[in-house]
């Protein structure tokens, strides 16, 4: 489909082109650009293709530049028993986030979060109360989730001023039963040595 006056217009505006530009592209001068914008003058047949052309190169840059600029989503499926479910339910309910998805994404990046700062801390040489500081302020912006929870409690944090969930009901996801198992650990570990 060939475009009108006016979709050449359009585009040259959109995409900062001058008509003395699309005269080059076209090996024309601008007052014939000009004619055959401005006035009756048909645009020649070719040359109307060379522009549509031009037109949908614009158009492929502009949608690579917006694909390469939009974050890559993926997906992950949790299979988890319908008692599990339910936990996750109710600690989701006792926090703020707005859907079971958000509270499960700001749970996964916690512990991610917490597995970060522990490996640090540990590089570090750092002691076990000094790790936990470390991690308690490495966790500011996700719940932080404590398997032997009884029911939630709030709290503000210095990045945030809204109140967030530190210990959602016993719905705690699998990932911080191990990290405290796996912390436990590590803890022995050091009292051993």
């Amino acid at each position: 489909m060939q475009p009108s006056k006016d979709e050449i217009k359009a585009w040259l505006k959109r995409f900062g082109r001058s008509r003395e530009w699309l005269a080059e592209q076209c090996d024309k001068s601008k007052n014939t650009v000009n004619n055959w914008l401005s006035t009756n003058i048909e645009i020649p047949a070719a040359t109307l293709h060379l522009i549509s052309r031009l037109m949908e190169d614009d158009q492929r840059a502009e949608t690579e530049r917006v694909d390469a600029a939009a974050p890559k989503l993926s997906h992950v499926v949790l299979r988890i028993t319908t008692d599990e479910l339910n936990e996750w339910s109710r600690a989701f309910k006792a926090s703020n986030a707005s859907t079971l998805e958000d509270w499960a994404l700001e749970a996964i990046r916690g512990a991610y979060s917490e597995d970060q700062a522990q490996k640090q801390s540990l590089k570090k040489g750092l002691s076990e109360k000094e790790a936990q500081t470390v991690l308690n302020q490495g966790a500011a912006q996700a719940p932080v989730v404590d398997a032997d929870a009884k029911g939630p409690s709030t709290a503000t944090t210095p990045h945030s001023n809204r109140m967030r969930s530190e210990r959602p009901a016993a719905g705690t996801p699998p990932v911080h039963r191990q990290r405290k198992r796996m912390l436990e650990g590590l803890s022995s570990e050091e009292s051993s040595k």
